[in-house]
């Protein structure tokens, strides 16, 4: 059990820094540790800023110096305060990622949480959000918002991770070669040139994994693009594709606990008799241009097409799904002076869906039950303002109205004809101010409001077991409020607190019913609370040593929640641990070897709304090595990786509210990896 952090301690710590942070003078020195930890500017809040001027939470990834595993993107995002993670194992599923309590819902993919790559969204406008096309070998940075930010991005967007793909530094050629434990195999190639005006970097990969527990295979083939033209310096064009296949993702199901404890590598009977699991493929183009109209003016547009088709067989029944997804952004940027920034955009967003569901017959289409089509259009026009009345001060001022329609067709009649339509329009603030105590340290609080319709699949999961939409469901909305500091210590280190306050009516929260077992539905929970304490602290110990601590509280609970006669208020909600700790040691000599070590802590969470069923907390520890050889024109590094060390029985995820108790899904014990990267530089 994890028991509660004792606060006077922590205190103490923190008044120091402040203390420190404001009474003492900067130290100038240019060392290699100070320039590390340098603040660094971001681009998520859809305006460039020193992410220590920004009044949000905003988290800054680089790209990563120490060989991972690559083999989901967890791996370049875990460790963020407020950030949890569920799923990374069940390829048939997608991760689960949450920021505060939002997109625990998922029961696949992702929910609440806005996905952004190169700026154009991966998220469709009704909230659903697949990261099966992002190779973590092809990423750059990465950004993310931690707080509820609708105002800059709409729909669903309780938290935003913006990622951003590589540039090629220099012209080069680069082979990859890993494998390891349950059937782990990775190639993957990138081409880089940079010359001139252009800058374009290619990448191909093929994953395959036999699984840690029976029936979980997987493989997927992956190509990414992109192309930078910067014909004079006042223009700028990207061109991006991108192309997934993965025809294979088996699904072992979730167990009881009892079947945990006689077999955790077992699949769930009912799944492989009904040959669970998924195939995908997928395909995108995106275009950007930028346009430096004069010194204190731009315009900026951007388009894009994704073609999806998924095929996926579920214990109850088998989904034929096509989708069409298409969009348009313009903004237009105008400094007015040094003190103030102006930014108005229009985002628009189709997403066209062709669903058809057919019984399962041992993993064979049966009867066909559901054919319909399912249509999502947002306009959202939002308006961003930066102003800076004093040299310490900052403000930032966004409001964004949204106009949502939503329609569904039914071409299948045996039940009646099912076809509706639904509309919402949304007004979002979002009222942020940051200012500088110091060069040293700054305080900032935020005000915003957010708002999240059900996803098309969460509609068309009708209790009535027809087609059509469940017109019960409506959106939910939420009100932040936050402040926090940020701050720089001793020229070695860098820490932020955020503190928030977040309240939620009509919170849409998964079950199932007996009727219809493994079927996900949704409903409106009354009101939910969450109270929160994040605290990130990056510090650099020496040239040749680096580290990072990283804590977060969640007190999330269900402020009035009663269901078929079930009084859940003021318990906690499932699927969120209370208490969360990370913290790294990477070390890096001048040989060119590396080392790193990272160790969590999860608290304890619930499974299900009652709080009848415990999670109990568990603790992981990964390390990895590498080292690069380095030659005339090119490098040769190869690495090794063991995760779980101490080889913890924990679940990779919990399935929130599952029938019958199957709310488990085990996690590999102790497992290695290794391979090799050549690089050459032309």
């Amino acid at each position: 059990m994890i028991k509660k952090i004792p606060l006077r301690p922590i205190v103490l710590l923190l008044t120091q820094l402040l203390f420190y942070s404001v009474f003492s003078q900067d130290n100038n020195q240019d060392t290699l540790s100070t320039l590390e930890l340098k603040p660094v500017t971001v681009s998520s809040t859809r305006i460039r800023s020193i992410e220590t001027d920004i009044p949000v939470s905003v988290s800054t990834i680089q790209p990563p110096q120490f060989h991972n595993q690559q083999l989901s993107v967890k791996e370049v995002i875990e460790g963020t305060p407020g950030v949890f993670i569920l799923n990374d194992n069940n390829f048939a599923q997608d991760v689960r990622i949450s920021i505060r309590g939002f997109g625990s819902r998922a029961s696949f993919g992702i929910r609440g949480v806005k996905i952004v790559l190169d700026g154009i969204p991966e998220s469709t406008p009704d909230g659903q959000g697949q990261i099966d096309n992002i190779d973590p070998g092809f990423l750059g940075s990465t950004e993310i918002i931690r707080s509820p930010v609708s105002g800059l991005y709409g729909n669903a967007s309780g938290g935003v991770i913006s990622f951003e793909t590589k540039m090629a530094e220099e012209s080069f050629s680069e082979i990859r070669l890993s494998g390891g434990s349950f059937g782990f195999q990775k190639y993957q190639m990138t081409s880089g040139i940079k010359k001139n005006k252009l800058n374009n970097v290619a990448f191909l990969s093929h994953t395959r994994l036999a699984g840690y527990r029976d029936h979980s295979k997987f493989n997927t083939t992956l190509f990414n693009n992109k192309l930078t033209f910067s014909p004079d310096e006042k223009n700028k064009i990207n061109i991006l594709l991108n192309y997934n296949y993965s025809p294979e993702a088996q699904d072992p199901g979730g167990l009881t606990l009892d079947e945990v404890n006689s077999d955790r590598d077992q699949a769930r009977t009912l799944n492989v008799e009904q040959n669970t699991g998924e195939s995908v493929e997928q395909g995108r183009i995106g275009f950007s241009y930028i346009r430096e109209l004069a010194s204190n003016q731009s315009l900026q547009l951007s388009s894009f097409y994704t073609f999806r088709e998924f095929y996926g067989r579920i214990p109850f029944a088998i989904i034929d799904l096509r989708r069409h997804f298409y969009g348009f952004n313009g903004a237009y940027t105008y400094n007015i002076n040094k003190k103030a920034l102006i930014k108005a955009g229009l985002d628009l967003e189709f997403q066209n869906d062709h669903r058809r569901n057919f019984t399962n017959e041992k993993g064979i289409e049966g009867t066909l039950i559901i054919d319909q089509n399912e249509r999502f259009y947002n306009s959202g026009l939002y308006i961003i303002t930066e102003y800076s009345p004093f040299t310490k001060m900052h403000l930032l001022l966004n409001l964004r109205y949204d106009l949502i329609n939503i329609k569904g067709e039914d071409n299948y009649f045996a039940d009646g004809d099912n076809s509706g339509d639904r509309s919402f329009d949304r007004l979002n603030p979002l009222i942020g101010l940051n200012y500088s105590l110091s060069r040293s340290l700054s305080i900032f609080a935020n005000f915003s409001t957010a708002f999240e319709t059900p996803s098309l699949n969460e509609l068309s999961s009708n209790p009535s077991g027809s087609g059509g939409f469940n017109n019960n469901l409506d959106p939910q909305s939420t009100i932040n409020i936050e402040t926090g500091i940020k701050g720089r210590a001793w020229n070695k280190m860098l820490y932020s607190i955020s503190l928030f306050r977040i309240e939620t009516k009509n919170e849409l929260i998964p079950y199932q019913l007996e009727d219809f077992p493994d079927r996900e539905f949704y409903e409106n929970a009354g009101s939910t609370i969450r109270n929160g304490v994040e605290i990130g602290v990056d510090l650099v110990i020496n040239n040749h040593l680096r580290g990072k601590i990283n804590y977060t509280y969640s007190d999330f609970k269900y402020k009035q929640f009663i269901t078929d006669g079930n009084n859940f208020s003021d318990n906690r909600i499932p699927g969120i641990p209370q208490n969360l700790f990370y913290t790294e040691l990477k070390y890096s000599a001048k040989s060119g070897f590396k080392l790193s070590a990272e160790f969590q802590l999860i608290g304890q969470m619930y499974a299900e709304n009652a709080n009848s069923v415990k999670v109990e907390n568990f603790s992981m520890l990964n390390i990895r090595g590498s080292h690069t050889l380095s030659f005339e024109k090119w490098e040769l590094n190869p690495f090794l990786g063991i995760n779980n060390v101490l080889s913890t029985k924990y679940f990779n995820n919990i399935r929130i509210n599952a029938f019958g108790g199957r709310f488990y899904e085990p996690a590999p014990k102790i497992n290695f990896y290794g391979g090799v990267k050549i690089k050459l530089t032309h």
